[in-house]
C-alpha cells in the first residue's frame, strides 16, 4: 500500500526517488497546474516517463507528476472532472498477458503489441519499445541496418511474424527515436510518415 498521493513540479530528484521506491505504484502524467483535459495514468515503471525524458530535459518541468495508488489517482482524476486515460503502452499490457515472451524470447511481446495494433500505422518512441522488450541493444540506437525487414534479426522476425515491417526509424531524435511500422503487404509500397 502506498500511504497518500505525491505531486511532482520541478523536482525530478524527488519524482525519481519516489519512482524508484514504488515500483509498483502509478503515476499521472498531467500539465503543471492539473485539469481534467490532461491526465495519462502510467505504471511507476513505464518507460514512458521513467530512464530518459522524451522530450525537453525533465521530467517534472514542461509536465507534473502526481503519484500514488491507482485507486487514489483514479479518485483524484474524477474529483478534477474526469476519468485519467490508461498509457496505452504500460496499461495496455495489464489486461492482456504476453503470449509470446516465453516461445519467441525477449521481442515475443513486441510481436503480440503489433499484432493486436489496428489500423495500417504504429508509431513507438525508445522507451514504448523498451517498455515492452527491456532496454534495447546499442546498435538499435546507432545503426540504421539494426531495423532492417530481414529474418535473421531476432526482433525483426516478431515484427515481420505479426504481419508489420519497420518503415523509418529517426535516430537523430535520440532516445525519443520514432518507429513506423506497415501490414507487410507484397507490392504496396511504405508512405512517408507524417511530420511531427
Amino acid at each position: 500500500m502506498i500511504g497518500g498521493m505525491e505531486q511532482f513540479v520541478d523536482d525530478d530528484p524527488g519524482y525519481l526517488d519516489w519512482v524508484a521506491r514504488h515500483p509498483n505504484g502509478f503515476v499521472i502524467n498531467t500539465g503543471r497546474t492539473p485539469t481534467a483535459s490532461y491526465l495519462v495514468l502510467h505504471r511507476a515503471r513505464c518507460g514512458s516517463i521513467t530512464g530518459r525524458p522524451a522530450r525537453g530535459t525533465t521530467f517534472t518541468g514542461d509536465y507534473a507528476k502526481v503519484c500514488g495508488g491507482r485507486e487514489e489517482l483514479e479518485a483524484f482524476g474524477e474529483q478534477l472532472g474526469s476519468h485519467p486515460q490508461p498509457c496505452g503502452l504500460c496499461l495496455n499490457q495489464l489486461a492482456r498477458p504476453s503470449r509470446r515472451a516465453s516461445a519467441d524470447g525477449k521481442y515475443g511481446p513486441l510481436g503480440d503489441y503489433l499484432a493486436d495494433c489496428a489500423g495500417s500505422r504504429v508509431r513507438m518512441t525508445f522507451p514504448q519499445l523498451e517498455e515492452l522488450v527491456g532496454r534495447l541493444p546499442d546498435p538499435a540506437h546507432r545503426h540504421r541496418a539494426w531495423w532492417g525487414n530481414n529474418g535473421a534479426n531476432v526482433a525483426a522476425k516478431a515484427w515481420l511474424d505479426a504481419g508489420w515491417h519497420v518503415e523509418s526509424v529517426d535516430q537523430a531524435a535520440g532516445r525519443s527515436c520514432s518507429a513506423a511500422a506497415l501490414p507487410a503487404r507484397p507490392g504496396v509500397p511504405g508512405l512517408p510518415l507524417p511530420s511531427d
